[in-house]
């Protein structure tokens, strides 16, 4: 049995009911608006390359 034949189970590239029910309970541990948790993913995406760019030039700095 072929490892990716289980993406023949449904027509979707994904479950759309199991996709939803995610949604909802992330909605519901989280509590608070999809916008403010796009926002803060894009901070944490931008942030780490600046943090890694600002640590290598202190540590060519000090070398």
């Amino acid at each position: 049995m072929p490892l990716l034949s289980i993406a023949g189970h449904h027509s979707d590239v994904s479950d759309p009911t199991l996709l939803q029910w995610i949604v909802d309970k992330f909605t519901d541990v989280v509590n608070v608006a999809p916008l403010v948790v796009v926002i803060v993913i894009a901070v944490i995406v931008v942030a780490m390359p600046i943090a890694i760019l600002t640590l290598a030039l202190r540590a060519r700095r000090t070398s």
